[in-house]
């Protein structure tokens, strides 16, 4: 009955419209009730959207419903029709004889008290009893986490302290430095302290646009990274002078990072490091994390030279961070005055007593009273005359919150009566030590040190006579001064093996040799600990496809085993590393290019999937890649490219030429060559829908049936891919779901079953590829254990939840060691998806479009310790044998082995099938002929030639 629909639709408008405009009409007395009229408001505006849409879509008519309903009504007897949805209707109310019955003309009216739900009911929950409905910030546990970050553990910072600095990230306001902000702790208390904010505002401010707000402070973010006007995130540099770092402090003498601490002179810098208390520190600052040099043999190689560029992780783990602390920095200039307020009220309370706190949260309470609740009156009510009742203030104290005088204990506490005058400030009057104490950081002191042409203020704290800062600023120039003026030190570093050479050779910027601050950095790059722990003896880092050339050739002419690195994502040691050997990473080969037709992108062997993103998406464009940001794309895509083959020649592989060596190269890892190009097919991509969906795990069951519906369904709507995780978080055992669809639409029908299941978290949003890349990041975090092991099956609802309980069974023997954080992931492949394997030829995975729909399992396991990695290793081994042994039992299992997520001793080419991996062998007789990459790149899945 469309009609009937649309006429109760366009009633449901008018009714909304109404219940608005009383709404707005109302001036509620109390701001519990004022937020509740906003959020109704917004409900009711949101519904008129939704409604507007069901109506639009009436209207339309696409399916010609409307038009046939019209004809059949006018056409024959009418009485007919009539009688025909009569008696549907009387049908129906036979069958549900209690179906409550709305009433409609009351749906959106105000209830009068008594008549129904609390009129503020749907803001009860929304705020803390700290928050006073949105009045007040609640930043404790927030405070708390500050306190527990590394840099800022040493120091007492109160939360009043906290509340005027929590949105400042540079000193000196700001203890934690630069090394300290990359780590996971500090970048999820920004997380954490960004979403609150954000929460806050949408729950205080409900009619407001703000995710046009938000987008906004994105595109200022963009733009001032672009430009490196990001506050504390410009480019690391070092001022000339001493052979020592001039970075931090106050700029002015000789930084040591291990100490914290600042020299003067250089010479007792020198002197220092060979000190216990140095040594201790550096030792502990490297436990941290954070780069340590060698105090002792290399003098002040831990301090002093230029600094290697950052890999591309750690710029991007700092972008997210920066981007953070903008948005930070932003949503708390736009609640200035709530803040302002946070910190009157937190003063007040501190001076209060427990009877006085308990008076203030009756009086609340009182006022927030339901109507029905409070006293009612006549003409004569006190309460109508009550504001205007005259304050008595005889001795003059200050005023409080609520316009009413402090307590004069309270006023004697705080020595409010004692005046404090500051000449540079114009002779300003403040009164009490607390407002004399902060007025050193405030504009009006600040303002009159620089006009005494005093620019450092930071040293000039409770000075307040003119002459007094200026014979202080003059010694400081003098002193100044006489340090610079020594000469400069020609400095010579040794390396481990005695070696005396400049400084500028020790610090070469593309070979790095073992002991080295930035050979160890280099190092920690890799995403597994098991990679990091496998030092190579040198690691080299080529600009360019014929300096990998040369690097190699050095290789095998001296039969030197090296190992190449692209993103360093592999889990088990030697993939991507070497010991003691030589490991050429790529990731100075990191240009991104697209043609003038915009079909074609030429990327860099060492970029990683967010440098093509970023790339990329500006231009509305996106290419096949990985949907985690961080992780390496030569290691992950192979296809047309560039590549150094065995003889030290740069050729070129792809449909037309070396088709044979195109051929392998898809599927063949690292068995034919060095590749330092690849040209990736590219095609336009705006905004897309995506984001993480979590559950309880109780919900398996539901969870597999919408994973078999959307399979099931897959090759119908190719612009949606999904992926289903169950892991260990934080002593729980939780499912989840990663999902994308390229349009940017909400709800798309092949998600329904999905989308029905009751959610804990969801982050679905309409964003772009680059965001949602860097989102997947961080549920993928490195410097942990790894190990990945994998299996393929078909797509069968039985073995999925035998695959699931195996996994938790064998999961749970392990979940108490340290770090311990288990995840089984499923992955659909579907027909469609493996159809494109034979496009330009196809490749050498070995699978049919009737093998499919495929179920790709892949085990995920990290945790702290090595003395726990064969307890880890045998229980994923038995998961995937158990596992196996089930499908075959079923006739449901599927002999691929995907390279990427395999183990270390997993048989990848035989899952390939006989004839593919005997031609993979043949091409790589004819470009390898000597077997190199099969004898002296032993890392990784090898052909077996030899």
């Amino acid at each position: 009955m469309l009609l009937e629909d649309q006429r109760f639709l366009h009633e449901d408008l008018e009714r909304l419209e109404q219940g608005i405009s009383d709404r707005v009409l109302e001036d509620p007395r109390y701001i519990r009730d004022r937020l509740n009229r906003d959020h109704q408001i917004s409900g009711f505006l949101t519904r008129i959207q939704y409604q507007s849409d069901r109506l639009l879509e009436i209207y339309n008519d696409t399916e010609g419903l409307r038009a046939k309903e019209i004809q059949t009504i006018s056409t024959g007897d009418p009485f007919d029709e009539f009688y025909k949805q009569l008696n549907e209707m009387k049908d129906f109310h036979r069958r549900y004889p209690n179906e409550p019955v709305e009433n409609l003309e009351r749906a959106y009216k105000r209830k009068a008290p008594g008549e129904g739900e609390s009129a503020t009911a749907e803001i009860d929950n929304l705020f803390t009893g700290e928050e006073a409905y949105g009045r007040y910030l609640d930043l404790t546990p927030l405070h708390e986490d500050y306190l527990n970050l590394p840099g800022v553990q040493s120091r007492r910072v109160t939360y009043l302290q906290y509340l005027n600095i929590f949105d400042h990230f540079t000193p000196p306001h700001c203890p934690i430095k630069r090394p300290e902000k990359t780590t996971d702790q500090y970048f999820a208390y920004v997380g954490r302290l960004g979403t609150y904010l954000e929460s806050f505002l949408r729950k205080t401010r409900p009619l407001e646009d703000l995710d046009k707000t938000f987008a906004l402070i994105t595109h200022e973010f963009q733009k001032a990274w672009d430009n490196k006007e990001i506050p504390g995130w410009g480019d690391e540099t070092q001022a000339a002078g001493p052979a020592a770092p001039v970075t931090e402090g106050t700029g002015e003498g000789i930084w040591c990072p291990d100490c914290e601490k600042e020299f003067r002179n250089e010479n007792v810098y020198k002197s220092h490091l060979s000190g216990k208390k140095h040594l201790k520190a550096a030792e502990a600052r490297k436990m941290n994390g954070a780069p340590a040099g060698d105090t002792i043999n290399g003098g002040l190689n831990g301090h002093t030279g230029l600094k290697t560029a950052s890999s591309t992780a750690k710029n991007l783990k700092e972008r997210a961070i920066a981007e953070r602390e903008h948005r930070i920095r932003k949503l708390a200039s736009s609640m200035e005055t709530v803040r302002s307020d946070t910190r009157v009220n937190v003063e007040r309370k501190q001076g209060m007593t427990e009877r006085e706190r308990q008076q203030e949260l009756d009086s609340l309470f009182a006022e927030s009273a339901e109507p029905s609740m409070r006293p009612s009156g006549g003409a004569d009510d006190d309460s109508d005359s009550s504001g205007d009742e005259k304050i008595y203030n005889p001795l003059k104290l200050p005023l409080a919150w609520d316009g009413k005088p402090i307590p004069y204990w309270l006023y004697k506490l705080h020595g409010l009566g004692v005046e404090f005058p500051c000449e540079i400030c114009g002779n300003f009057v403040y009164m009490g030590r607390r407002a004399f104490d902060k007025h050193f950081n405030e504009a009006r002191h600040i303002y009159g040190l620089k006009c005494l042409g005093i620019t450092n203020t930071t040293l000039f704290r409770e000075i307040t006579g003119i002459e007094d800062a200026l014979k202080l600023w003059d010694k400081i120039t003098r002193d100044k001064k006489k340090d610079k003026s020594g000469g400069e030190n020609v400095v010579q570093m040794e390396d481990a093996e005695g070696n005396v050479m400049p400084e500028k050779v020790y610090y070469e910027d593309d070979v790095f040799r073992s002991a080295t601050p930035a050979f160890q950095q280099q190092q920690a790059s890799y995403w597994s600990k098991q990679q990091a722990e496998t030092q190579p003896a040198c690691r080299v880092l080529p600009k360019s496809a014929k300096e990998v050339a040369a690097a190699y050739l050095i290789a095998a002419v001296f039969h030197c085993n090296f190992a190449v690195k692209g993103g360093g994502h592999a889990a088990f040691a030697g993939a991507s590393s070497i010991h003691q050997g030589i490991t050429i990473d790529l990731q100075n080969l990191n240009s991104t290019n697209v043609n003038s037709n915009r079909n074609v992108t030429q990327v860099g062997a060492g970029n990683r999937w967010i440098d093509v993103y970023q790339y990329l998406t500006p231009k509305h464009l996106a290419v096949v890649g990985g949907r985690v940001s961080d992780i390496g794309v030569s290691g992950l895509t192979l296809g047309v490219s560039q590549i150094v083959v065995a003889n030290g020649k740069i050729v070129n592989a792809n449909v037309d030429t070396n088709a044979d060596l195109y051929w392998a190269l898809r599927g063949g890892g690292n068995n034919f060559g060095i590749v330092t190009r690849l040209d990736l097919e590219t095609f336009p991509q705006g905004d897309m829908l995506g984001g993480v969906n979590v559950y309880p795990v109780t919900a398996n069951a539901s969870l597999f049936e919408a994973y078999q519906d959307f399979v099931t369904r897959e090759s119908q709507d190719p612009d949606a891919a999904l992926i289903l995780a169950f892991a260990y978080v934080q002593g729980n055992w939780i499912a989840n779901n990663d999902y994308e669809y390229t349009k940017p639409i909400t709800n798309p029908p092949i998600f329904d079953k999905l989308f029905a299941l009751p959610k804990l978290t969801s982050t679905e949003r309409i964003t772009n590829i680059t965001d949602l890349t860097i989102e997947l990041t961080t549920y993928n975090p490195g410097g942990f254990r790894q190990t990945y092991i994998t299996a393929t099956f078909a797509n069968d609802a039985r073995i999925q939840q035998t695959i699931f309980d195996i996994f938790l069974e064998e999961m749970n023997l392990v979940t108490s060691l340290n770090g311990s954080l288990p995840a089984l992931v499923m992955q659909p492949i579907s027909k469609s998806v493996i159809t494109q394997f034979s496009k330009n030829g196809g490749n050498a995975l070995g699978l049919a479009d009737t093998e499919g729909p495929l179920m790709l399992v892949n085990l995920a396991v990290q945790w702290s310790n090595a003395a726990d990695d064969d307890k880890f290793y045998a229980a994923t081994s038995r998961v995937i044998q158990r596992s196996v042994s089930a499908a075959k039992k079923l006739g449901v299992y599927n002999r691929y082995i995907y390279q990427n997520y395999a183990a270390k001793g997993q048989d990848v080419f035989a899952g390939y099938g006989e004839e593919n991996h005997r031609r993979l062998i043949e091409i790589s007789e004819k470009y390898d002929p000597a077997g190199v990459f099969q004898k002296l790149q032993p890392g990784y899945f090898k052909l077996g030639r030899f």
